[in-house]
């Protein structure tokens, strides 16, 4: 969660170490002067009407679920594509259905719940698959940025200005991840993921 704060992502408080399980302190409630305010929260494929396990969508899918029902859709793109770039960066493939959710706030916005079950899943020793993918899986940004203009409705030059804003973070990731203590078998693993990244963003922004 520290590298999810670093990188902008929305997070709620920092990891809580009990016995050798880490948890994200809850955030579907909130203790007031006047008791427990419960906070409404919905998983992507709840959200969506989408029933039972296994169910994907394309992430071009998701966005148009974002545009059509949060307060403020293109906030929430953004966002939405930011964990996109951060999961690739860092291995963390498993991107279900059901490890997105949103929030309905008792003032009635809609939005994206802060980020949970975000971790290195390419440890998994069963082999997590990377579930929700772009319509056109061809893992280039140029292609996605290209693919968000036609589902959302940002422009070419708000993504381009997404990625120029992403970039310095991400050139400075992998010293981010050995400043904290990130273990050198996860930075090596990912040395590779965050380059092309970098690379990637680079040409879009300044090709």
């Amino acid at each position: 969660m520290q590298l999810a704060e670093y990188l902008g992502l929305r997070v709620f408080k920092a990891l809580e170490l009990h016995g050798r399980t880490l948890f994200i302190p809850r955030f579907d409630r909130q203790v007031t002067d006047q008791g427990v305010e419960r906070i409404a929260q919905e998983s992507l494929a709840a959200f969506s009407g989408k029933v039972g396990f296994g169910v994907t969508m394309t992430h071009n899918e998701v966005c148009s679920v974002i545009t059509q029902y949060c307060t403020d859709p293109e906030q929430e793109i953004i966002e939405y594509i930011k964990r996109d770039l951060a999961n690739i960066a860092l291995g963390n493939k498993d991107n279900h259905t059901r490890n997105t959710a949103f929030q309905r706030l008792t003032n009635g916005e809609i939005c994206l719940s802060p980020l949970f079950d975000f971790a290195p899943m390419w440890l998994h020793p069963d082999g997590i698959a990377r579930c929700t993918r772009w319509k056109k899986d061809d893992h280039q940004w140029a292609s996605i940025a290209n693919q968000i203009t036609e589902c959302t409705t940002l422009s070419i030059d708000q993504v381009k200005a997404l990625f120029s804003e992403q970039l310095p973070l991400y050139q400075g990731l992998l010293d981010k991840m050995l400043s904290i203590g990130i273990d050198t078998e996860i930075i090596d693993n990912s040395a590779h993921r965050i380059q092309n990244i970098c690379n990637q963003l680079k040409e879009i922004c300044h090709g």
